[in-house]
């Protein structure tokens, strides 16, 4: 509709949103805000069309980087090497570095990959994220199995998420993952579990209160 009335530019903004509130449930909690100009004594070019195109694929990547992921998933869509998740396209092969396949960094290549690129990239990794604060407590806990470094860094992220499930509508699924959280962590002597413990103790007592209200 735009491009009819003329030459189009695009201003883009990242914002946060929750949906069902705060305390919600999904992952989805970034969106982009776009501010269009049209200049009517203008056609759109193609290459301001294309220029428009890539730009709105660039921000739906850089948020989908925001998310959490399933190393099930992604290997299922990628090879993984080390620490590092491989994308073959048809410009080359390159890395996305990771933090144990659950947080991936922003690679330099989006800038110069083609739109189909952008795309395909977009479609695959979209497929891999945790779709909600369920399934990304259960990797979280998937991957500890220890008191090793890897452990301890996954154990960081259980206070927050769960947090987020501390409400009414989720009453049920909090009380079975803060179950599991505590049978995980018992019997875990470093002091950094216990001191997860503590801080997740808080956050059980301020449920019930949610709960109870």
């Amino acid at each position: 509709i735009c491009i009819s009335r003329g030459d189009v530019r695009i201003l883009t903004e990242e914002y946060v949103k929750y949906r069902g509130g705060k305390q919600s449930n999904t992952r989805t909690n970034k969106n982009v805000e776009f501010l269009l100009i049209i200049d009517t004594r203008k056609k759109i070019s193609g290459v301001n069309l294309k220029k428009n195109r890539m730009l709105i694929m660039s921000r739906k990547l850089n948020i989908l980087f925001d998310s959490k992921f399933s190393r099930k998933k992604l290997a299922e869509k990628f090879p993984l090497e080390g620490s590092y998740l491989i994308v073959d396209l048809p410009s080359g092969r390159y890395r996305i570095d990771t933090n144990y396949f659950f947080v991936l960094k922003k690679p330099d290549f989006i800038d110069v990959i083609s739109y189909s690129e952008m795309e395909f990239l977009y479609e695959n990794l979209s497929f891999c994220i945790c779709r909600n604060r369920e399934e990304e407590l259960e990797v979280i806990l998937d991957n500890i199995t220890g008191e090793d470094e890897k452990s301890i860094y996954f154990a960081g992220f259980l206070p927050r998420t769960l947090k987020k499930l501390a409400h009414k509508k989720y009453r049920d699924v909090f009380y079975r993952l803060y179950q599991l959280i505590e049978e995980k962590l018992m019997n875990l002597a470093h002091p950094v579990f216990q001191d997860i413990l503590r801080k997740l103790e808080d956050i059980r007592r301020l449920a019930e209160k949610r709960f109870n209200n």
